[in-house]
């Protein structure tokens, strides 16, 4: 399965989703903000990455122009409370693989992850 970072400020839902997806056989590590998200992600190994728009010290957006910078790409998956059309607009331009809104249905969370995270032999 894949190695899955789940970045949230919202503890209960990093307590929920890391459950979830743990229990669907994928390895998961969290990250209350963008900052700690960022340097999870510098250290390497994540097949797929979940993030909330809205977070402190860095949002979504600003983890996403974050992957450009990083060796391997990294499949994003952005979750909100609220979407306004612009936001949703720039999620696709920045190429966002996926968008929900909060609440997401965890079973079609879980089967794109499944989906994105790259096939290993």
């Amino acid at each position: 399965m894949a190695r899955v970072l789940v970045a949230d400020d919202d503890p209960k839902v990093l307590d929920v989703v890391s459950t979830f997806l743990k229990a669907a056989g994928h390895e998961v590590l969290v990250a209350p903000d963008g900052a700690q998200d960022c340097a999870v992600l510098d250290r390497g190994g994540i097949d797929v990455l979940i993030t909330d728009l809205n977070m402190p010290v860095l949002d979504g957006f600003g983890v996403k122009a974050h992957l450009a910078t990083l060796p391997r790409p990294v499949p994003a998956i952005i979750v909100s409370g609220t979407w306004t059309a612009d936001e949703k607009k720039k999620a696709t331009t920045m190429g966002f693989e996926r968008m929900y809104e909060k609440p997401a249905d965890l079973r079609q969370l879980a089967l794109d992850v499944a989906t994105l995270a790259p096939k290993r032999s």
